[in-house]
């Protein structure tokens, strides 16, 4: 008897096993772990059925219930599928995964159902054992040969079922994730190699005690408390941030922590799995520096385009200065006691001075290399500000500028000196645009409104407008209908946006012309 029931038993347990390796396989996968390949749950869930499949030689379980896990076992795969298939769909993360998890519980019930039909007592083992082999001892030396070749088959089968499992105990030994297994008293059960070897640590110094007496009780209450507090409640929690190892110096971090559940469904601990992922960290830093460069550049040159506009501007206000000062000369050489007049030119000369102040100030300011950081501004200031760079080249082309700003406040969160980049760049490829449209015609609208929660911007112009091939590839990188340009400008646009969730595009006017617009989330004071 002992001969049926020990290969029964094992074939439930690795029933369990596989399952729970496919499950945390394709949990790991769904998460974007890029080491984990799909056809390893397709192997954990092919070993589940050949052990469901072994049952059904069982005179012991009622063959109804192996064919009703080998059912569910295939509808786990079945939902497996699907939750790959859909997998950047937001779905994946609600109804389907609860219904993927009802059917992996539903399998764990149903093996817990049949174990639980298997006599596993060891005293009525060790009988029965003692039994058989009192029988097979009265029957014949015969008798004694069958029952060799059985425990050497019972055997053989028992050495391969305990390397199949040394072989995923392996696996984890040897992940370069952090992996240690804590119970509900914060004390280590189990770690791996990667996990010791990061804090210099041998498993003496680590298994058997608790996250404190390890690591202090500093970092037990910043660290790993609140995240492991919320896992023992049920959920999965997800935490990246630099720490500091005393081995590998300062590295950045994603942390995972994942309840340990029971076969009697209680949670009766938690796993760490940390994985180091201080490269990819840089690579998005170096990105994002990459990005502020080009758009530095953009906004350099966006004023060396509109140079001679601005050194006209700058030269009225240094040419009236000069007049008015060469007047006061000649009054005070003179020795003329109108000191009122004298004054007023000395006025003129400070507000002209001034005057001149402001524009080099915002070309200063739109050419600064960086970032001034978000901030809570005004859409409608934004706007302002802009305009003051571009109003030259408005009022040099003799375009009629309308402006049809919100009296809501649409404040924002943003760094102001890339989204006025972004209003300066739309707003040059309108006047642009309008080149060729004769004078009387030049129109230019400029409008502010909130809708549904988002400021949005846009800006219409009355210019020859833009073939629909032009408008779907207007904010790649490096496309331009400009003899002259470089193609980046409405590139980086979509990108600063973007990065600030709000949306841009481009679409033709009901009659000629263009309109760009952009929206951005309007800042809420609580």
């Amino acid at each position: 008897m002992s001969t049926v029931y020990h290969p029964q038993r094992i074939a439930i347990k690795m029933i369990k096993l596989e399952i729970a390796l496919a499950n945390l396989c394709l949990e790991e996968i769904i998460g974007g772990d890029s080491n984990k390949n799909i056809s390893t749950v397709w192997q954990h869930m092919d070993r589940c059925r050949h052990h469901g499949r072994s049952l059904l030689k069982s005179d012991h379980i009622p063959r109804s219930d192996v064919e009703d896990v080998l059912q569910r076992i295939s509808y786990f795969r079945t939902m497996a599928e699907q939750r790959l298939a859909n997998i950047s769909r937001s779905d994946n993360a609600t109804g389907m995964t609860e219904h993927f998890d009802a059917v992996f519980n539903s399998v764990l019930e149903k093996t817990d159902e049949i174990e639980k039909t298997i006599d596993l007592d060891g005293a009525k083992e060790l009988q029965l054992f003692q039994t058989v082999q009192y029988l097979l001892i009265v029957l014949c030396l015969g008798s004694s040969i069958i029952t060799g070749i059985v425990f050497l088959r019972y055997k053989r089968w028992r050495l391969s079922s305990t390397k199949e499992l040394l072989q995923y105990a392996s696996i984890v030994s040897s992940s370069t994730d952090m992996i240690a297994v804590l119970d509900t008293n914060f004390v280590y059960l189990t770690t791996n190699e990667a996990y010791l070897a990061a804090f210099g640590m041998n498993k003496d110094q680590v298994v058997g005690h608790t996250v404190s007496q390890v690591f202090g009780k500093e970092f037990f209450e910043t660290i790993i408390k609140p995240n492991a507090g919320r896992c023992l409640e049920g959920n999965k929690v997800n935490c990246e941030d630099w720490f500091e190892f005393p081995v590998h110096g300062l590295r950045f971090m994603s942390t995972n922590y994942a309840p340990f559940i029971g076969t009697d469904g209680d949670i009766n601990g938690f796993v760490v799995n940390g994985r180091d992922i201080t490269e990819r960290k840089q690579a998005v830093q170096k990105a994002h520096m990459h990005q502020l460069e080009v758009a530095h550049i953009s906004r350099v040159n966006s004023i060396g385009e509109m140079a001679s506009s601005l050194a006209h501007e700058i030269n009225q206000p240094l040419c009236v200065m000069l007049a008015q000062a060469e007047r006061s000369e000649k009054l005070l050489k003179s020795g003329s006691q109108n000191i009122d007049t004298v004054i007023d030119k000395m006025q003129i000369i400070v507000k002209q001075a001034d005057r001149a102040n402001k524009i080099i100030s915002r070309i200063r300011e739109h050419v600064h290399k960086g970032t001034s950081g978000k901030q809570i501004v005004s859409l409608n200031a934004l706007v302002d500000n802009s305009l003051e760079l571009l109003q030259i080249e408005v009022r040099q082309k003799m375009i009629k500028l309308q402006l049809d700003l919100s009296d809501d406040v649409l404040d924002v969160n943003v760094d102001a000196v890339q989204v006025e980049q972004v209003i300066v760049n739309l707003i040059n490829n309108s006047i642009d645009a309008l080149d060729e449209t004769p004078e009387d015609k030049r129109y230019l609208l400029i409008k502010t409104t909130e809708a549904q929660g988002n400021a949005q911007l846009r800006i219409s112009d009355s210019g020859m407008g833009m073939d629909p091939d032009e408008v779907h590839s207007a904010f790649d990188s490096f496309y331009t209908t400009k003899t002259d340009g470089l193609g980046i400008g409405l590139s980086i646009s979509r990108s600063i946006i973007e990065s600030l969730g709000g949306r841009i595009g481009l679409q033709a006017n009901d009659s000629n012309g263009m309109t760009s617009y952009f929206s951005l989330p309007v800042h809420k004071v609580n």
